[in-house]
């Protein structure tokens, strides 16, 4: 059925019935997932929605009725879906194109969409930290990230910051289905299953008939060290670019570990602190032990 699936969503595509369009935006972020569709997208991962026997809900206090003839069932033949030939390299290359030049149509109508969210939200941000905002909330969109503040909304639960899942409280939720972290609102608020991990978890989605996995943003440390690069050498690029007296500027590397450092363009009066500081110190990635000169 995958294969099928996937022959009848390519070959739409290269027949010129493929679209995409946009989802509802995301009410925390404003970014709206970008979604490929065909002519019989919902009859291949919908298929209640297409099932016109069911009728419809009333009431049964209703002042009305819906009066529905029997259905007439009419058996039909056998789709042998192994008969049809596979796609080949050039026509999914195609298809690929045809995609990414229906999803770069809609580029401008979905940052104006963030756009028109974040100058809401705060009305008093500068434009061009409203662009650069855009630009980072589509590029986590499209990585499948989510910022610890996220708020996550599990079936018949109140909103949970993605964070807090990392301890106790995505333990006991593991495996529980909650709503599609992008669209919350999406059918009954249940396409995705909350993966624990060990903490470091990933969410796993199936909105729009699309498999999505998503997971926490881990941010990298302000300033790592280099495998080849010791304290003395980071202390001599700091200093370098610094006068005497000069406050530091707001991107002056700094190093975070378990303790913090403090970092002075004086060198010589707190050297011996340093150094007595470093060896505390876990070695830096890739190094089995911290290289130390006299200062």
């Amino acid at each position: 059925m995958e294969r099928f699936r996937d022959l009848l969503k390519v070959r739409l595509w290269l027949a010129g019935h493929g679209f995409c369009k946009l989802a509802t935006p995301n009410q925390q972020t404003g970014v709206c997932a970008v979604l490929e569709r065909a002519l019989v997208d919902l009859s291949v991962f919908s298929p209640e929605r297409l099932d016109y026997v069911a009728g419809a809900l009333i009431h049964e206090d209703a002042p009305f009725y819906q009066d529905r003839p029997a259905p007439e069932l009419h058996a039909g033949g056998v789709l042998d879906v192994d008969a049809f030939p596979d796609i080949t390299d050039e026509e999914r290359a195609q298809y690929a194109t045809l995609v990414a030049e229906a999803k770069e149509r809609l580029a401008p109508e979905r940052r104006a969409k963030v756009h028109a969210h974040i100058t809401t939200v705060t009305p008093a941000l500068p434009e061009a930290e409203v662009e650069q905002e855009i630009t980072a909330r589509l590029d986590r969109m499209e990585r499948a990230v989510l910022e610890p503040t996220h708020l996550l909304y599990f079936v018949k639960g109140v909103g949970i910051p993605a964070e807090a899942l990392c301890g106790p409280e995505g333990k006991k939720r593991d495996g529980k289905r909650l709503a599609d972290p992008q669209e919350p609102t999406y059918r009954q608020g249940d396409d995705a299953v909350f993966h624990w991990n060990q903490g470091d978890w990933r969410i796993t989605s199936w909105a729009h008939g699309v498999q999505t996995t998503y997971q926490l943003t881990h941010p990298e440390p302000e300033l790592p060290l280099t495998d080849d690069e010791d304290m003395t050498d980071l202390l001599a690029r700091v200093s370098a670019t610094t006068q005497p007296g000069q406050a530091l500027a707001a991107d002056t590397p700094r190093i975070v570990r378990k303790e913090q450092i403090i970092i002075s363009t004086d060198i010589s009066g707190v050297g011996g602190e340093m150094i007595r500081t470093i060896m505390r110190l876990p070695p830096p990635r890739g190094s089995s032990s911290v290289r130390t000169n006299s200062l």
